[in-house]
Parts: structure tokens; sequence; C-alpha cells
């Protein structure tokens, strides 16, 4: 029996170049896999550093925002804290008032005008000038008066209001000092307006003169507290 060697080695050489055709396939279809996943790696790398990015630089503007309303909070705060405390001491005040012992009707009549009276009260109060003007003067006066701790009130409530609404950009510490403080200058008010109604009723020495002091002194512990936290901050 004869062996065709033409036959084996063409065998051989088409098995060869097959083997080497699936050789160069696999590593090409390797090759791109590894290609494709290292590209899909990167992409998807880079859309998490650009997901970073983007969060931080929005944190970063929060954080801008936050800050630049707590210290619109701040400063508005203690502007409307001032504003309540100095309407209720100039209640009892060193004021001088008016004695209107000049005053004609016409004189009265403009001045009430001015404080932007309505005209129903100012002719209720002039009606009986000229027959009985000290009547006239006291009725003026105790309308006026009530007005004044009417506007006291209005600006405790206004520094009230601002401080329930805007409570969350306070620290705990400075939360707890403004709500002590809005409560002493409150009970000032209660009590200015019980020796309004009941003269007589309290000691001012006792009563009244030491929660003045303590007040004033509150009011510059706060201040430099807001001063100080303010600074850490910026």
């Amino acid at each position: 029996m004869s062996i065709n060697w033409e036959n084996i080695i063409s065998s051989i050489i088409g098995s060869g170049i097959i083997l080497g055709l699936l050789k160069l396939f696999f590593t090409q279809y390797i090759g791109n896999l590894f290609n494709y996943s290292l590209e899909d790696h990167k992409h998807k790398l880079s859309a998490t550093l650009e997901e970073i990015k983007h969060q931080f630089e929005t944190d970063l503007v929060q954080k801008r925002i936050y800050i630049e309303k707590k210290n619109i909070v701040y400063s508005e705060l203690y502007s409307q804290l001032l504003d309540s405390y100095s309407n209720i001491r100039s209640l009892y005040g060193l004021t001088r008032s008016l004695t209107f012992e000049e005053y004609s009707r016409k004189d009265i009549e403009n001045f009430l005008q001015k404080r932007n009276i309505v005209d129903g009260k100012i002719k209720e109060i002039i009606a009986t000038f000229d027959e009985n003007r000290e009547i006239s003067i006291d009725k003026m006066k105790k309308y006026l008066r009530m007005l004044d701790f009417q506007e006291a009130r209005s600006t405790w409530n206004s520094f009230h209001s601002y401080y329930l609404k805007n409570e969350l950009y306070l620290s705990s510490s400075i939360n707890k000092s403004v709500f002590e403080l809005k409560k002493r200058i409150h009970n000032l008010l209660l009590l200015y307006e019980q020796a309004n109604n009941f003269p007589g009723s309290l000691s001012w020495t006792t009563d009244i003169a030491p929660l003045e002091n303590e007040i004033d002194s509150e009011i510059e512990v706060v201040l430099n507290n807001f001063k100080t936290e303010l600074q850490t901050i910026n």
C-alpha cells in the first residue's frame, strides 16, 4: 500500500492554515473584546467622575447660597431685635412729651393729621375742644398712647415672626440666646402695659428696672455671638 504524501502534506498545510486563521480570529476577537471592555470602563469612569464633579460643584453653590442666606438672616434678625426693643423702651424712655398748652383747635387737627389719625377720630377728639380743652387733650393723649403701645407690639410681632420663619438658619447656641432674649423683651412689654393700664401697680425699681438692665446686657452678648459665628462660616 503506497502512502499518498501529497494528500497528507496538503492536509497538514490545510490544517495549519485553518489553525492559523482560527488563532488570528480568536486573537482579534479577544483583542476587540478587551478594547471594547476597556473603552466601556473608561466611558463609565469618565461619566462617574463627571457626575462627582457636578455634585461637588452643586454642593459648593448650595453651601454658598446657604452662607449668604445665613448672613442676611443674622443681620436682619438683629436689626429687628433692636427695632423691637427700642420701640418698647421708648414707651418709658427719656422722651419729652408735648403739653399742647399753646395748641389751638386747628393746631391739634393738623398734628393728628400728620400722625395719620383717621378723620373720624380727629373729629371726635376736637369736638369738645372749645368747650373743654383739657378733656379733649387728655382724650388725645390717651389715644396716642394706645397707638404707641400698638406700634411697639407690632414691631415685636414682626421680630417674633421673622425669628420663626428663619429659625433653621440659626445655630443651636444663637437660637437659644435669641429665643430667651425675645421672651424677656416680650415680658418687658407686658410690664409696661400693666404699668400704663394700672398706674402704681408695679415698683419700677424692683419689677421693671432689673429686667431692662438684664436685656441691655444680653443684647451685647448676642451681638458679639452673631459676629463671632459669621466670621467662622465666611
